[in-house]
């Protein structure tokens, strides 16, 4: 991935938000709006990685139970999605990886 321009996260740690970011981004603000949040989910969009681990279970603590994802835009428009898929009717969670 080229310069990030925006992080995408949807129900990660609980957070629906969306960062468009500039050549320079400050994090600012109080605690628990976001701000590790937005790191921790970069982190995972690249690696797979959670604070706690990357096995599966470790992963699916982050999102609430329908799943969710975090999705990262560069400034050559590619993108990269990665999160959390549960199917209720078969007790199942997977995990999503998509890249443009």
């Amino acid at each position: 991935m080229n310069r990030l321009t925006a992080i995408e996260l949807v129900g990660f740690k609980g957070l629906t938000r969306l960062y468009t970011l500039e050549p320079a981004t400050l994090l600012n603000g109080p605690n628990g709006v976001g701000k590790s949040a937005a790191l921790e989910g970069i982190i995972y969009a690249l690696s797979g990685k959670v604070p706690s681990g990357r096995s599966l279970d470790c992963v699916a603590a982050y999102f609430p139970p329908r799943g969710g994802h975090v999705q990262l835009h560069d400034a050559d428009g590619r993108w990269i999605r990665r999160g959390v898929v549960r199917d209720a009717e078969k007790a199942k969670v997977s995990e999503l990886l998509e890249v443009s």
